[in-house]
């Protein structure tokens, strides 16, 4: 069914302030769908500081927060299941049990043991149901992780880190349909 995209049911202020030279936000829906929804936010400009005010507004990045934020959520998942946080190097036995390897520890295992190490998203992956919310976290929470730290090292230009965001956001969009459609 169409809606008129004017219409003022799909508008809902954001930021209002009633002061002078304060900017009043207003969000307004402009389509949406099973998955997502999108909004676009406009204020009315009328002085140079409102517009200084306007422009610092628009140039605050939180898509790296949203990121780390969404890996932080993965981990919290996987830690409440018992599991490694998703970018946590551990030491495991290969039947579903696994320790932290502190740094200062030998990096061979005595005689008539074995140690393989894996990070957390891995061993989820590994340990858990598929395509389960463990396995999602595990998967996602590591994708986010690499691509935070590529972040760190101002690899923001590479084609690489292009595609794993396109995965972070492939993966997310999988998952969200996975918990609204799956019992």
């Amino acid at each position: 069914m169409a809606r008129d995209k004017t219409d003022r049911t799909d508008l809902t202020p954001v930021a209002t302030s009633g002061t002078k030279g304060q900017l009043v936000w207003d969000k307004k829906k402009l389509a949406e769908d099973e998955l997502s929804i999108l909004w676009q936010e406009t204020a009315k400009v009328e002085t140079s500081e409102q517009a200084a005010q306007a422009d610092l507004a628009m140039q605050q990045d939180d898509f790296w927060q949203k990121i780390e934020s969404l890996a932080d959520e993965c981990d919290a998942i996987l830690t409440e299941n018992k599991f490694p946080r998703a970018y946590q190097t551990v030491r495991h036995d290969g039947a579903g049990d696994w320790w932290r390897h502190p740094t200062d520890a030998p990096k061979a295992p005595p005689s008539g043991e074995t140690w393989k190490f894996i990070n957390g998203g891995a061993f989820a992956q590994e340990n858990a149901s598929d395509l389960s919310e463990l396995w999602y976290a595990g998967r996602l929470g590591l994708k986010c992780r690499l691509a935070l730290e590529h972040y760190r090292k101002a690899n923001t230009g590479e084609p690489f880190l292009y595609l794993k965001i396109f995965e972070i956001a492939t993966l997310r969009t999988n998952w969200r349909w996975w918990r609204s459609h799956k019992p």
